[in-house]
């Protein structure tokens, strides 16, 4: 990663809450959370909520890895 891409993984132990982010320039390019209901926020259409199931740490890693071309 760099100074201007990172990954943000989150966990909130009384809301349950967990999000996992890729961030880039501040921003979020890529990730999934449960709020309300667990979703994917896709690399082409970050503002979209697609419905999934919980994944695995290692599901997101992979999905960033492939995204970053690694």
């Amino acid at each position: 990663m760099s100074e201007n891409i990172f990954i943000e993984a989150y966990y909130n132990t009384l809301s349950d809450k967990k999000s996992f982010a890729l961030i880039k320039d501040g921003q979020r390019i890529f990730g999934y959370d449960n709020y309300k209901f667990w979703h994917v926020h896709p690399w082409n259409s970050i503002k979209s909520h697609v419905p999934c199931d919980e994944p695995t740490i290692e599901k997101v890693f992979e999905e960033i890895k492939n995204f970053l071309g690694h």
